[in-house]
C-alpha cells in the first residue's frame, strides 16, 4: 500500500495511516512498505474455545506473544481508577473502600484490611 489512495481520496497529505488487509492483520504504511502492527488472528478475548464461558488466553500458538510474567491478566477501572483485578498469578484484589458501600447481598467489599461478604 506504500504510496497514496486515490480510491479513498487518501494523498501523500497523511502522516500516519493503519489498516487492516484480507489476513486480519493490522499494518501502517512507512512510506515504502507496509508494516504489521498487530496480527489479530492470535487474540482470543470473551471466549478463546468458544464453549459460551468468558474466558482469556493470554498465549497464542505462534509463539507471537507470550504468557504474562508479571501484571495484570484483567482489570476493571472506572475513570482510569482500577476497582478489581486478576495478577498474573490468579490474585483478585479488590480497591480498598473509602466508607462502607450499600449493603448487596452476596456483594464482596474491602475496607480496613477486612473482607465483608453481603448477607440478608
Amino acid at each position: 500500500m506504500a504510496g497514496f489512495l486515490t480510491d479513498n481520496i487518501i494523498s501523500n497529505a497523511y502522516t500516519s495511516l493503519i489498516f487492516r488487509k484480507g489476513d486480519d492483520k493490522l499494518y501502517y504504511d512507512n512510506g515504502t512498505t507496509d508494516v504489521e502492527v498487530l496480527d489479530l488472528t492470535i487474540i482470543n478475548g470473551t471466549d478463546s474455545d468458544n464453549d459460551g464461558r468468558f474466558e482469556f488466553e493470554s498465549t497464542d500458538s505462534s509463539s507471537i506473544s507470550s504468557a504474562l510474567t508479571s501484571g495484570n491478566l484483567a482489570q476493571f477501572s472506572n475513570n482510569n481508577d482500577v476497582k478489581f483485578s486478576i495478577d498474573y498469578n490468579g490474585v483478585l484484589q479488590l480497591k480498598e473502600q473509602a466508607g462502607v458501600p450499600t449493603a448487596i447481598e452476596g456483594g464482596i467489599y474491602y475496607k480496613d484490611n477486612n473482607l465483608y461478604v453481603g448477607i440478608n
